[in-house]
């Protein structure tokens, strides 16, 4: 299943994964990914994400990894190298100066009340915002 929206000029169809089979609200939500692409960068075929986006987003999936754990009982899945990943993209945006805080919490108002929480608490987590 895919959701449509535009970039500049050129169509753009987004993979929603199993969004509407999963209650939980487990995937990236649609308005997120909305506001990603909108900001993207187009290199050919391809959109380049923001590292700022690219934070939260990673972020998003650690807390859908700690949902798993705390539902399944395990260890979380990929919940660390998520996590890994979110504080390694967040050391080169901040090595670049492309931090953009103001952006993270645009995303973040976006968000479900519920899930705005839990993904500010991994990015305060990682460095990327203060408490």
């Amino acid at each position: 299943m895919t959701a449509r929206t535009t970039m500049s000029s050129c169509p753009v169809d987004i993979v929603r994964g199993r969004s509407c089979d999963r209650p939980s609200d487990t995937f990236v939500h649609k308005g997120v990914l909305e506001r990603v692409v909108a900001r993207a960068e187009r290199r050919g075929r391809v959109l380049l994400p923001s590292l700022s986006d690219l934070i939260v987003m990673k972020a998003w999936a650690v807390v859908d990894q700690e949902r798993l754990a705390s539902k399944k009982g395990g260890a979380g899945g990929r919940r660390a190298a998520y996590e890994a990943d979110a504080r390694r993209i967040a050391d080169v945006a901040l090595r670049r100066n492309a931090l953009d805080r103001s952006r993270v919490e645009e995303l973040l108002a976006g968000m479900r009340p519920e899930r705005a929480r839990a993904v500010r608490a991994v990015l305060v987590r990682i460095g990327v915002l203060e408490t």
